[in-house]
């Protein structure tokens, strides 16, 4: 990578060890070549979020007319896409908590839409294959791991790396906010700070204020007991999910229910990984406090 391409990409990433592996090496990468133009032509990472929306329904709306392959390829454009938002963000310095609010509720839309399409496609069913339960689990538990990561991550944030700008606000100023947005008629952002709302309140912090921890481990004490689950989380982040889609989705013309590994991938080996980065993070955080 030439030197300004990485100034570039360095610049617009969250720090290694929260990012995970695939959207690291390989996703914000590639999105690294579009930011910099998004950034001249004056885009916002607001629009980027809506572009990237619209192009997650039309790859559901191409896999539902069982075009995988061609699906498959529409998704990656769409994943390098999520990418950008936020880190033309970092890149243009124009972060909020709005934003990364905007940017998760977009992604479960277009993704839960794309697993709708891949099943109702009739792919499967014309094959001869009931993937009801597999896919059904894989893709709940695929948002259920993905929404605690992003807790996960928001904790080790304030633990380790507490001059991060990059933080979550908490379910208390999430409520005010929906309420205030709510008085001032500005609908739109009244219902993206209910659904914060909602995340805080089930995944996150009721508040943001520091955990009672022992003296001297914030920091660097902190990070050398967290860092070694916390890389383990980052391997069952929607990054991951996407690429197993993507790779046995270019499978399929050749072998039409190669798509079905990847749910059982998801199902099984990740949630392994998920169960073991839990009790991990788990047992050493209890260290902490």
């Amino acid at each position: 990578m030439e030197a300004p391409l990485q100034k570039v990409f360095q610049q617009s990433v969250k720090p290694a060890v929260i990012e995970e592996w695939v959207d690291y090496y390989i996703f914000r990468r590639l999105a690294a070549f579009l930011v910099p133009w998004m950034a001249r032509m004056g885009h916002t990472p607001n629009q980027v979020s809506w572009l990237g929306l619209f192009f997650g329904f039309v790859t559901a709306w191409v896999f539902w007319k069982d075009h995988f392959f061609a699906g498959s390829v529409l998704l990656l454009w769409t994943v390098i896409l999520d990418c950008c938002d936020g880190m033309l963000a970092r890149f243009t310095g124009q972060m909020s908590p709005i934003g990364r609010i905007v940017d998760g509720t977009f992604d479960a839309l277009w993704g839960t839409a794309v697993w709708f399409a891949i099943y109702f496609s009739g792919h499967f069913q014309r094959t001869g294959l009931d993937v009801f339960w597999l896919m059904s689990g894989a893709g709940l538990l695929m948002y259920l791991r993905c929404w605690t990561y992003d807790a996960v991550k928001t904790v080790y944030l304030s633990l380790c790396l507490p001059g991060f700008s990059e933080q979550d606000i908490d379910y208390h100023e999430a409520s005010v906010r929906m309420k205030q947005s709510w008085k001032e008629r500005k609908f739109f952002e009244a219902f993206i700070y209910a659904i914060m709302t909602g995340f805080q309140y089930i995944f996150g912090r009721k508040d943001s204020s520091p955990l009672p921890l022992r003296e001297g481990v914030r920091g660097r004490g902190a990070k050398a007991l967290l860092d070694l689950p916390m890389r383990l989380w980052t391997f069952v982040g929607e990054g991951s999910h996407w690429a197993l889609l993507i790779f046995f989705g270019l499978m399929t013309p050749l072998w039409d229910n190669a798509l079905s590994i990847a749910f059982w991938l998801i199902l099984i080996p990740m949630n392994l990984n998920w169960l073991i980065a839990f009790l991990l993070w788990r047992h050493r955080k209890g260290q902490l406090i």
